[in-house]
C-alpha cells in the first residue's frame, strides 16, 4: 500500500468541487446564498482550492485545522460547534457542507441552520 499524495490531492479538490455543485445546483442555489461553507477539515490547501474554484469567498469558508487538525469523521460536528460559539453560525443561516475522506467516500449537503 502506498499513498499517491499529489494524486490524492487533485481527487480530493476535484471531488468536493463536484460534490459542491451538485449540491447548489440540486437545490437551486448559488454560492452567493451560502452563509457558511463547513467542510470536513482534513487539509487547508484542499479546502482553500475547492472553495476558490466553485467561486466561495474566504470569509464564507470555516476552517479550524489550526486548532484541532485532522480529527476525522468528528471534524465537521467539532466545526460547527467552533462556528456556532464563535457567531459565524446563527439561526436561519444556509450552511453548506462537504466532505471527503478514507476510502475516497464523499458527501455534500445544503441546509437551512
Amino acid at each position: 500500500l502506498q499513498m499517491n499524495g499529489r494524486e490524492l490531492y487533485r481527487r480530493a479538490v476535484k471531488t468536493f468541487v463536484d460534490a459542491v455543485e451538485k449540491v447548489l445546483e440540486q437545490s437551486g442555489h448559488t454560492g452567493e446564498d451560502v452563509d457558511i461553507f463547513i467542510p470536513h477539515q482534513a487539509n487547508t490547501r484542499i479546502i482553500s482550492s475547492a472553495a476558490k474554484r466553485v467561486g466561495m469567498p474566504e470569509e464564507k469558508v470555516f476552517i479550524n485545522l489550526d486548532k484541532t487538525g485532522n480529527t476525522s469523521a468528528a471534524s465537521i460536528p467539532i466545526a460547527i460547534d467552533q462556528a456556532k460559539a464563535a457567531g459565524r453560525l446563527k439561526s436561519g443561516d444556509l450552511v453548506l457542507f462537504a466532505a471527503f475522506g478514507a476510502g475516497l467516500t464523499w458527501a455534500a449537503a445544503l441546509m437551512r441552520w
